[in-house]
């Protein structure tokens, strides 16, 4: 008896890295407390997640849907960008961040 090996059929269909985590950035976006635009970020490391982070407050500090927006020059800087929050998720747990591609749905 010889064993044969038939391949997944939804290996056929299975998307591609970059749109897998182009999704995810987009459902981390639902996380976003200023509606003034709503990001999301992954970033990722040979294939793998290290951070995720969405537009909003320093940890800590007020979110514009609790406190309203702060806004100086057209921008409200009560918010940070979605890359931003995820690199400092990274430098706060100790994960470098060198080679990472980021990924982010704005």
């Amino acid at each position: 008896m010889t064993d044969s090996i038939v391949p997944s059929k939804r290996t056929v269909h299975r998307e591609s890295w970059d749109q897998y985590f182009l999704e995810l950035a987009e459902k981390v976006s639902e996380r976003s407390t200023c509606e003034r635009a709503t990001v999301g970020a992954v970033l990722v490391q040979e294939h793998r997640i290290i951070a995720t982070g969405y537009n909003g407050a320093i940890s800590g500090d007020p979110h514009c849907d609790e406190a309203g927006h702060l806004m100086r020059d057209g921008h409200c800087i009560r918010t940070i960008h979605a890359e931003m929050n995820a690199i400092i998720q990274c430098a706060a747990n100790g994960v470098s961040t060198h080679g990472a591609t980021v990924y982010v749905n704005f």
